[in-house]
């Protein structure tokens, strides 16, 4: 417990580490990777923070929860309750978009996760077999192959844009 937490901010950080050891194999890029609700997604900053020493109030807590799809008010049970997650709710289009019925793609993750190939259950797993150092060195090594492949394509939909303007 850092010299400026209460009690209930202590717990809160716990239950956060609690969640990510868990949920996550204790990886905080899966965790982040998680919150991502197409729009707006934690940073390893903010993460970090939180895990240190930012400020970490009931309202924070909450919206964390949500972002995370852990159950109501789960950052205040005591460390170590077991509690269900909550069910992560899955939004399909009514019609996807770009495919003819029958050539369909099969339902995908919450946009959270929107790989369907290499599922999040997939990496957590492959970290947990591969132990704590060979675990991070795949994690660093997928993160790097997806950074490149994430901005070749922030290139290409940047291009039509200056060639429009």
């Amino acid at each position: 417990m850092l010299p400026q937490d209460d009690p209930a901010i202590a717990n809160r950080r716990a239950r956060l580490r609690e969640w990510i050891d868990t949920h996550f194999g204790g990886s905080h890029t899966l965790f982040i990777a998680s919150t991502n609700n197409g729009e707006k997604q934690m940073n390893q900053g903010e993460l970090s923070a939180l895990l240190r020493n930012k400020t970490f109030g009931e309202r924070r807590a909450r919206s964390l929860e949500a972002m995370a799809h852990m159950p109501p008010r789960y950052l205040e049970e005591p460390p170590g309750k077991q509690v269900e997650a909550s069910p992560i709710k899955v939004q399909q289009p009514a019609k996807p978009i770009g495919y003819p019925a029958e050539d369909a793609p099969t339902p995908r993750p919450p946009v959270g996760w929107p790989f369907s190939r290499v599922t999040l259950a997939r990496i957590v797993e492959l970290r947990k077999q591969l132990g704590v150092r060979a675990g991070t060195q795949a994690m660093q090594d997928i993160d790097e192959t997806l950074e490149l492949v994430v901005s070749k394509w922030e290139r290409r939909a940047a291009s039509p844009a200056k060639s429009a303007a």
